[in-house]
């Protein structure tokens, strides 16, 4: 059983399909945009994409995972950045941040609230009333903001491009809660292998 175990470690150390789990959200606006990056430079790596509301449940060799601290039971459990959440929209809609970016503020314009409802646990403390959209994912808030339709309220990971592009303008940055980042996951009995360390070494850059 012993040699058997060495040949299955030593197949999957040679191995260059490399499988990443991660939410369809930040796969759409953080991951997807870098593709191309990694395969032009490595075009005999396989990756394969694996996206689920619920990442860190999958058995995939990388998992990307938004939220609060995973278990690490098992596992290793790597914290790559804190996620503040950021107020965007479309210029069309603000050309500009205010110069106070107030409770009053938001509660002039549409809200869109993903399933986390951000805007709406914020507000309640001050007691503001105000008018959203909802919608079930944070790409979805940002593809809606983007339009103009409202300001969305999301990690500022899955902004960045398009902030950088200009198609959002950032009006509000919340300092990050404690715990809560972008995660990287592993099993802590996966071989170490060529295709792993290139992998993790572009996913660690791309943050």
């Amino acid at each position: 059983m012993g040699l058997i175990q060495q040949g299955i470690d030593s197949l999957n150390s040679r191995s260059t399909r490399i499988s990443i789990a991660i939410s369809p959200s930040l796969a759409a606006k953080w991951l997807f945009p870098s593709l191309s990056e990694i395969a032009e430079r490595n075009p005999e790596i396989d990756l394969q994409i694996i996206t689920a509301q619920a990442p860190d449940q999958s058995d995939a060799e990388f998992i990307l995972h938004l939220g609060a601290a995973p278990s690490t039971a098992g596992r290793k459990v790597d914290l790559l950045c804190e996620t503040p959440l950021v107020a965007v929209t479309g210029p069309t809609l603000i050309a500009r941040a205010p110069v106070i970016a107030r409770e009053s503020f938001f509660a002039q314009y549409l809200l869109i609230e993903d399933a986390s409802r951000p805007w709406a646990k914020w507000l309640s403390e001050s007691g503001t009333t105000f008018q959203s959209h909802q919608v079930a994912q944070s790409a979805l808030a940002l593809d809606a903001a983007e339009a103009g339709t409202g300001i969305a309220l999301v990690p500022a990971i899955m902004a960045k491009d398009a902030l950088a592009a200009g198609g959002l303008v950032k009006l509000k940055e919340f300092p990050p809660e404690p715990g809560r980042g972008l995660y990287l996951i592993r099993p802590a009995n996966t071989p170490a292998s060529k295709a792993r360390r290139i992998v993790e070494d572009w996913i660690r850059s791309a943050v």
